[in-house]
């Protein structure tokens, strides 16, 4: 036993005894060690798998293209259509589609509101999201 300096017998002390404390905390230790590696890791989540094959709802892109006569034309993807058929197309493709979504690509030298008149006209059609591309071809 060791030697008690400055107490007598029956006195209270003020110290911890904290040999118990750390037998607690080596068991909590090892309780952790076992049980850490039998936790799994990470999420086992069912990704998407890239499909190789064209879907068939490829993209819709309207052209507006200027003549030298300033007479405007139009295309669906590379099919001519008049500005008097373009809304009844577009309706009769957004109506066929889950995404309705439509690019227009137009002339640098054309007027804003001929792109403007397409993009109502889309709209009115069923459009829901309209992009337009630049003369890169990019959206």
């Amino acid at each position: 036993m060791a030697v008690e300096m400055g107490y007598t017998s029956g006195q209270l002390r003020g110290d911890i005894n904290v040999t118990p404390l750390i037998d607690v905390l080596l068991v909590l230790l090892i309780v952790f060690m076992v049980i850490v590696p039998a936790t799994p890791h990470g999420l086992n989540a069912a990704l998407p798998q890239r499909s190789m094959n064209l879907s068939p709802d490829t993209p819709i892109v309207v052209q507006i293209m200027s003549a030298r006569d300033r007479r405007l034309s139009y295309k669906i993807n590379r099919e001519n259509v008049t500005i008097n058929d373009l809304g009844n197309r577009l309706n009769a493709i957004f109506s066929l589609r889950a995404d309705k979504v439509m690019c227009i690509k137009a002339d640098d030298s054309l007027d804003f509101s001929a792109v403007v008149y397409v993009m109502d006209v889309a709209k009115t059609a069923g459009a829901n999201h309209i992009a337009l591309m630049t003369a890169q071809g990019r959206l």
